[in-house]
């Protein structure tokens, strides 16, 4: 059986996740800290319609 990694699925579906995001924007530290600034408690739930 073929092993199926991350990178080999990105190359077969002709991904590139850096063309969209640079590396240096792509970090943990950096996506928390973008997360943070976009006014979400992270708490599951948290987003979408009041009430439903």
């Amino acid at each position: 059986m073929a092993r199926i990694t991350h990178e080999n699925a990105m190359s077969l579906f002709h991904y590139d996740p850096f063309g969209h995001r640079p590396k240096q924007r792509s970090t943990v530290g950096a996506l928390r800290a973008e997360a943070a600034a976009a006014d979400g408690d992270g708490s599951p739930g948290s987003s979408g319609p009041a009430g439903s």
